[in-house]
């Protein structure tokens, strides 16, 4: 019936049903990011390049597209959606999307995906990516320790969130699923135009000569494949809001986490307003994430073992260390900024039609694809002047 609607629990934490869906909704979500390929830092680093095959963009715009899905079916059969969304502040939404791209680029990795990263290192015992995920994660929690100590002086100069935008607010439509099942065809239509453009590419690239008749073939195989495997992977992510929002009225997020855990240290009313007898639900998740990606390596065809982080261990301390610290002090410093990560909104967010979370997407990717061609830019100059 139309205005069946589900009742957020009110129960204590070790009842409500979201708690002991967590951890298995989380080991989805990490063997999902590892079977992908989307938490590689090779290929997130790739996407700011937008280098082929685009893994992380068609896994990205399918669990989006898979997310609206969900909504919009909850929207028809059972009422409208009912869930915490991050209002508008477009200051906030620019500010702290530039500062995640840049760490995306820098490091790598997302404030969700450093912990598959995690998962899959242990399991593969490849100490180097290991020491560099955990500076990741480490510089992680510096960000979310100075965000919070630092939260009502941001508050106070930058402003706090006003109410949702949707696009369901700009188009004067009432029905959520009106626009949520277009807007699903329109990224799994993304998904199927990368693809193609891909192909087109490499064809011409094959006309003139570029490549060999051999080359193609592969290019067009690893194609095929990053295509298939992200569509499923990312409708299999997208599709987890589905439990998330009918047990707990949640969504998919993992950035919040990290100001959780720091809670105990750095006492204040937004660091308890997420305390972990609010917000144990999206840490058995993350801790879920890890073990996800752990059991997932096992069964792996290709190995997230890359030539930035293999290379990284005849670099100095600061290439080793440092720069994956300040890409974690940036990654999480800036999704608390502009309130959700690359899940939070760019799942979540653009899953329910937020404008404030487009407008996020669309900062943090810009930053993390303009900081990519610009260090690609001096570092091919570079080798240029050592030749």
């Amino acid at each position: 019936p139309k205005h069946m609607s589900f009742t957020a629990p009110s129960q204590s934490l070790f009842v409500q049903p979201k708690t002991y869906l967590a951890l298995p909704s989380g080991v989805l979500f990490g063997a999902m990011l590892q079977k992908s390929q989307m938490s590689s830092p090779e290929h997130i680093r790739s996407q700011m390049l937008m280098k082929q095959p685009n893994r992380m963009l068609k896994t990205f715009l399918s669990a989006a597209g898979a997310s609206a899905l969900v909504f919009s079916f909850i929207d028809l059969f059972y009422g409208p959606i009912e869930t915490k969304m991050v209002g508008y502040n477009l200051k906030r939404q620019v500010l702290g999307g530039i500062l995640l791209g840049l760490g995306m680029n820098a490091g790598g990795a997302c404030p969700g995906t450093v912990l598959a990263q995690i998962g899959n290192a242990l399991k593969e015992q490849h100490w180097g990516n290991f020491k560099r995920a955990i500076a990741t994660l480490l510089g992680s929690f510096a960000g979310a320790a100075l965000f919070s100590s630092q939260h009502d002086r941001i508050r106070n100069s930058l402003g706090g969130f006003g109410g949702k935008w949707t696009l369901m607010d700009v188009t004067g439509v009432e029905s959520y699923w009106k626009l949520g099942f277009p807007f699903a065809a329109i990224m799994y239509g993304i998904v199927l135009s990368v693809s193609n453009i891909e192909n087109m590419w490499n064809s011409n690239l094959l006309t003139n000569g570029k490549i060999n008749k051999f080359s193609f073939e592969t290019l067009k195989a690893e194609s095929l494949e990053a295509t298939e495997t992200s569509a499923v992977c990312g409708t299999a992510i997208g599709l987890l809001q589905a439990p998330f929002y009918i047990f707990g009225r949640v969504h998919l997020g993992t950035s919040t986490t990290y100001v959780t855990l720091i809670e105990p240290f750095i006492r204040n009313a937004y660091t308890e307003s997420v305390s972990l007898s609010k917000n144990a639900f999206q840490v058995l998740s993350n801790l879920g994430i890890v073990m996800g990606s752990y059991f997932a390596s096992s069964q792996a065809e290709h190995r997230l073992e890359t030539a930035i982080v293999e290379q990284s261990d005849k670099r100095g301390v600061v290439e080793k260390y440092w720069r994956p610290f300040i890409s974690g002090a940036l990654l999480v410093g800036g999704a608390r900024l502009m309130g959700g990560c690359t899940s939070g909104h760019g799942l979540s967010g653009m899953g329910l039609l937020s404008i404030p979370s487009f407008i996020a997407v669309a900062s943090m990717f810009g930053a993390g694809i303009a900081a990519g061609h610009v260090e690609n830019y001096f570092s091919d100059d570079k080798k240029k002047r050592n030749e």
